[in-house]
């Protein structure tokens, strides 16, 4: 890109290296780089051979614990509720996203941190909660049911395997206009907590089960990717900046977040083309960053006096 500016892309498909995967190949990248800028030779690869993925599947397949979680998830889903969607109607994605990104300031990434230090929680259930507030203000529901992202490696040295074993799995929010957003952030930080104690069993056989009428492939509704991961790597001394230019199709409208080195978010939007116009990312994301700012500057306040649209109590 010039003398100074230069891109590393990296492309895989996601059967064959999650996002979590691609963090764990992007670090080696740069440590190789570093060793070889300063004429040493990189260290031994901290790598597990895939088999050790295949192996915790199988030991998992038909065990106790698959037996437990799917009597959680079936529990906890009993009633079957019905996704709550912006679009209000469903479609397959698509070969593209619409996409609009938000760098949030440094006052309103201070303002997300203080509310999840008064919770205590994290940036993540600040985003996971706000999607929550803003797509039921959006179609006036009392719960959202949204889709998120578990890393599904608990087994030993699962964590060093660069390939795929990401799980989609469904979060259920009750937001009442009456409650303040401290609560729904601890609500949020319990459903989490649920969801990665069960997050082995595979999302896919819960869409099938549970929602069957979406087409079973995944759970259906908003996704919400929260990436924990690093957001800028050490090239020789020069400094990368991570940036993700896709995380996949997009089944109906996806927030991803991610927060850098100097705790501020970085917050992308996509929307599948076949049911969201060019604009709706944009508005969604207006709405979206107004919310987040309101409820994190007044965590004690009713929601419903905060929202950038009402909504019935």
């Amino acid at each position: 890109m010039g003398p100074r500016r230069h891109l590393l892309v990296q492309y895989f498909h996601l059967p064959a290296v999650d996002g979590y995967g691609v963090a764990l190949l992007s670090r080696r990248i740069a440590e190789v780089y570093t060793a070889l800028v300063h004429g040493r030779p990189p260290g031994p690869t901290p790598f597990a051979h895939v088999s050790v993925l295949a192996d915790a599947d199988r030991a998992y397949t038909g065990s106790a614990a698959q037996a437990a979680d799917r009597r959680y998830w079936a529990g906890r889903y009993a009633d079957r509720p019905a996704p709550v969607s912006p679009a209000g109607r469903v479609a397959p994605a698509q070969d593209t996203a619409r996409r609009h990104t938000v760098h949030l300031g440094a006052p309103d990434s201070a303002a997300v941190r203080a509310a999840a230090r008064s919770a205590r929680v994290t940036w993540a259930e600040v985003v996971l909660a706000t999607t929550a507030v803003r797509v039921t203000a959006r179609v006036g529901a009392r719960e959202a049911v949204l889709a998120v992202y578990a890393a599904a490696r608990i087994a030993p040295g699962t964590l060093r395997v660069p390939a795929t074993a990401v799980n989609l799995l469904p979060v259920r929010l009750p937001v009442r206009g009456a409650d303040s957003f401290r609560s729904l952030l601890r609500a949020a930080a319990g459903e989490l907590t649920l969801l990665r104690r069960h997050q082995r069993l595979r999302g896919e056989e819960l869409a099938r089960e549970l929602w069957p009428e979406y087409g079973g492939g995944r759970v259906p509704g908003p996704l919400v990717n929260l990436r924990p991961f690093e957001t800028e790597l050490d090239f020789g001394g020069i400094r990368g900046r991570v940036v993700s230019l896709a995380s996949g199709p997009v089944d109906d409208l996806s927030v991803s977040a991610a927060a850098g080195p100097d705790g501020r978010l970085r917050l992308d939007f996509d929307a599948n083309p076949a049911l969201y116009e060019d604009a709706e990312p944009a508005r969604f994301a207006h709405l979206f960053t107004e919310d987040l700012a309101a409820l994190c500057r007044a965590p004690d306040v009713p929601i419903a006096s905060l929202r950038a649209s009402p909504v019935p109590h």
